[in-house]
């Protein structure tokens, strides 16, 4: 049995070499960290208070996030911002090496998490506690994977040892230019993006001749020629490109994540440039990239993951599409402001309404 603490001006970001040499002095070993801004918390961070606690002799302890009472709140954005702040909370636990996370269930009461509130024994408080619970057990469970060996190292238990031809295809879908609609979007290479996913530039199939590949919305191009330029996205829309790009469709939905995760990852980069083709402009080989290995993890953990990043894959379409609207709506006014065909002189705008 150990002799913790809690106190001592424990915030993470607060911590200190003489304090926590105070606390082991006091005749403590296990000390108890608050945090108030889980994502605020860096590597850099987690990392001195784990060198500290290791000279200093002490374990860290439960960790303590300052989220309030909101977790059985009735206002769902409210109770929604508290069981993301305790899933964040979970995730810098198992980075600290913490035991657990303090779950704090809250009040109705708005003058303090702690006190009472005839309406805290209703079946509606209740019955939202125990969804903030299960929202934030899955996190705290996933964080717990337990792992298995395999020739890649440690990978999700259940997960199995694949190559990339087990989840992921190439599509050379041949197209003539004069065979779809001349406003088609065309991508070149010289419209993707070095070491990003988004895809924001693109021509018109009109402007290019020489037979191009089609793709599909959802599709991932790989910049094969010269491939350390690490030239891979996402497709937000339908379209053609150049075949010096290789198209890659996942086998099954849910393999999308993976796939994407894997082909625009360092380490496949590199195997790719390593295994090139050619001197002044090498090339990537498919036939060789198929063989790269790939740590395929049990469906739940696999369904998870995927869902994690078709959203964030969303976001970035949702705004790629927003900014090009944008820029359109600029190049349209911004001729007519500059030349006076259009006047905005007598228009009631405050400076707060344009920077908002």
């Amino acid at each position: 049995m150990f002799l913790g603490v809690a106190g001592f001006n424990s915030e993470i970001k607060q911590i200190t070499g003489p304090t926590a040499k105070q606390v082991k002095e006091t005749g403590f070993s296990v000390w108890q960290i608050r945090v108030n801004d889980p994502l605020s918390v860096t590597d850099k961070d987690v990392t001195r208070i784990k060198n500290l606690f290791t000279e200093t002799g002490l374990i860290v302890g439960q960790t303590v996030g300052n989220y309030g009472g909101g977790l059985c709140s009735a206002d769902e954005e409210e109770r929604a911002s508290a069981v993301k702040f305790v899933k964040r909370m979970v995730n810098v636990t198992k980075r600290l090496g913490g035991p657990n996370t303090y779950f704090r269930p809250g009040t109705m009461n708005p003058k303090g998490a702690w006190l009472p509130h005839p309406a805290n024994r209703s079946q509606a408080v209740f019955d939202r506690m125990v969804d903030s619970a299960k929202q934030i057990c899955k996190v705290a469970e996933n964080e717990g994977v337990p792992l298995a060996d395999s020739a890649l190292g440690p990978i999700p238990e259940g997960g199995k040892v694949r190559t990339l031809a087990a989840i992921a295809r190439e599509n050379r879908r041949s197209v003539s230019p004069k065979q779809v609609s001349e406003n088609t979007p065309y991508v070149g290479l010289e419209h993707l993006p070095r070491r990003s996913i988004a895809l924001a530039e693109w021509g018109l199939a009109k402007d290019v001749q020489s037979t191009k590949l089609s793709f599909h919305r959802g599709d991932i191009l790989f910049g094969k020629i010269r491939p350390y330029f690490h030239k891979v996205v996402v497709t937000p829309t339908e379209g053609v490109c150049s075949s010096d790009a290789i198209v890659i469709t996942a086998l099954q939905p849910d393999y999308f994540g993976l796939v994407l995760g894997c082909v625009s990852s360092d380490e496949f980069v590199a195997h790719a440039t390593q295994t090139s083709q050619g001197t002044k402009m090498p090339r990537a080989n498919w036939d060789v990239l198929l063989k790269y290995p790939v740590a395929l993890p049990p469906p739940a953990l696999l369904a998870q993951f995927n869902t994690f990043v078709q959203d964030a894959v969303g976001l970035v379409e949702n705004l790629v599409f927003q900014n090009r609207k944008l820029r359109g709506t600029r190049d349209l006014l911004l001729p007519k402001l500059i030349s006076g065909e259009l006047d905005v002189e007598h228009l009631d705008l405050q400076p707060s309404e344009l920077t908002a």
